[in-house]
């Protein structure tokens, strides 16, 4: 017969971070972002800091990303096309932090001759080593901080384009293609008018949208949260260059 036990909610708060957040620590910066097109060799840092009040052992190592059907995804690296992994160095890929305590993680990146003109990326994973504790029962949780690392061998350009917008079900579904060999960061605005009484019951901004190099990327507009009737959607985006895009649609939601 096994033994069951209730644990008191008070008692659950209390110990859930002991269970799910063994160690606690801050990557700076966010992103490594650099500028390859005139330098073969290039080089950034990492600040790793522990906040927690043990030590807490680190490992550093890379993977290759993306996005697939809208969702990103992780592979080994150098597996994708223009991967930046294989030339990156990491030094040092291992070490231990006392409370409180930083260290500054060197990364070296040494571009190939024969690299065309693109943007290669790659994803700097900062790992702990989880070590048992009273609390963790047989349970180990390694927290891991992804750090995305952007590699420029050539100017930028800000080519692209909205390429449909078309309603579906309760949403307005928006393509727009990157064009560019460097990824683009999408911010605009959308409103939608009603067609019979020409009041805006609907407005919002579009913030911040990740296009990755000679992608296409979705963007959906919730329109179930408004009534039946005939519409126009007026929509602009600004993705950093010269330009801004913009259109409009007319569409009738049943």
């Amino acid at each position: 017969m096994r033994n069951v036990f209730i644990v008191p909610f008070f008692l659950l708060f209390f110990l859930l971070p002991q269970l799910i957040f063994p160690v606690q620590f801050l990557v700076s910066p966010p992103k490594i972002e650099m500028d390859m097109s005139r330098v073969s060799i290039a080089s950034d840092s990492l600040i790793i800091m522990n906040r927690d009040t043990s030590n807490i052992t680190i490992k550093c190592y890379m993977r290759d990303w993306g996005y697939r059907n809208g969702k990103k995804y992780f592979s080994p690296k150098g597996s994708i096309d223009y991967s930046a992994s294989r030339w990156i160095t990491i030094n040092p890929l291992q070490f231990t932090l006392m409370p409180y305590e930083k260290k500054v993680v060197r990364v070296t990146v040494q571009k190939p001759e024969s690299t065309g003109n693109h943007e290669y990326r790659s994803m700097i994973f900062i790992e702990s080593i989880a070590k048992p504790t009273k609390y963790s029962r047989g349970f180990l949780f390694n927290a891991r901080i992804g750090v995305p690392v952007y590699v420029e061998t050539a100017p930028k350009s800000f080519n692209g384009y909205i390429a449909s917008m078309a309603v579906k079900n309760d949403k307005i579904e928006i393509k727009y293609v990157n064009g560019s060999h460097n990824r683009l960061y999408l911010n605009g605005m959308y409103s939608i008018v009603n067609n019979e009484e020409k009041d805006t019951v609907k407005s919002d901004s579009i913030s911040n949208i990740l296009v990755l190099p000679l992608d296409t990327e979705r963007i959906d507009i919730n329109i179930d949260d408004i009534k039946k009737g005939d519409y126009y959607i007026y929509l602009y985006i600004d993705n950093g260059g010269e330009n801004v895009f913009g259109g409009k649609k007319r569409f009738v939601k049943e």
